[in-house]
């Protein structure tokens, strides 16, 4: 990677800046200005950053998040999609943890604090784009491996939910089994009378071609199945929707 720095470092780097304030921005073509860095005439919206990506063609536009007129992301959207080569860099206030990840699902390469980060920050950031790096903060950074992780989750259940044989409903009460509740208990716990989780218990034993609880978790086990309930219902609604689709199919 340093060599593709270096690369980046012996040519000029063409780099448009689109903010609402006029102050801001003119501030920003001064200050970015190097060696390695050259900044086009700034634009204010929309309309004025698209006809100069058209006639200048940059290598890395700076969006603020805070235009005025225009959605910062709606704009981010379309230059992904418009102008695919050209590499975004969004500055501006920390966001919640699903706004970063809806801003680089926009197609965003790098995203910068406007009120804790340097001029010396901006400038790697940029090169670092221009290198092909992903380059963020590193509370941005976590942020989206923690979403990663949690689409990874979701892959997991996804996956076994085309190959299970079991409903979401006996999944829940296989997980209780297996932590060594009767049917009673099983019950009281779901709140179902005593019938219905007999009931449950006999199609889960049919259904895996057992004859006796244990085994039933074994089964179970060995296919993991049997992670969590509780966890995955806090992954997300969708995720117990497919699964009970994909059986009931």
């Amino acid at each position: 990677m340093e060599k593709e720095h270096a690369k980046t470092l012996s040519r000029q780097i063409s780099v448009l800046i689109i903010d609402s304030h006029r102050m801001f921005r003119e501030c920003l073509v001064q200050v970015l200005k190097s060696e390695d860095l050259t900044v086009l005439e700034p634009a204010s919206n929309r309309h004025e950053a698209l006809s100069k990506i058209k006639s200048n063609n940059p290598e890395v536009v700076l969006i603020s998040s805070s235009l005025r007129d225009d959605s910062a992301l709606d704009l981010a959207r379309e230059l992904w999609f418009r102008f695919p080569h050209v590499k975004s860099v969004m500055y501006g206030m920390q966001e919640s943890q699903d706004g970063y990840v809806t801003q680089f699902e926009a197609g965003l390469r790098g995203y910068i604090f406007e009120h804790s980060s340097s001029l010396e920050e901006l400038q790697r950031t940029i090169r670092q784009v221009v290198a092909g790096e992903i380059a963020c903060p590193p509370e941005v950074t976590y942020v989206m491996f923690t979403r990663l992780n949690q689409l990874a989750s979701e892959k997991w259940w996804v996956n076994r939910a085309t190959n299970m044989k079991l409903t979401p409903r006996e999944v829940e009460i296989l997980e209780l089994i297996a932590k060594g509740l009767n049917n009673r208990e099983i019950g009281e716990r779901l709140f179902l009378s005593l019938h219905t989780i007999k009931n449950h218990v006999h199609k889960i034993l049919q259904k895996l071609q057992v004859s006796r609880r244990s085994d039933a978790v074994k089964y179970a086990h060995e296919k993991q199945w049997l992670r969590s309930w509780e966890y995955v219902k806090s992954l997300a609604p969708s995720i117990i929707s497919y699964v009970t689709v994909t059986l009931l199919e």
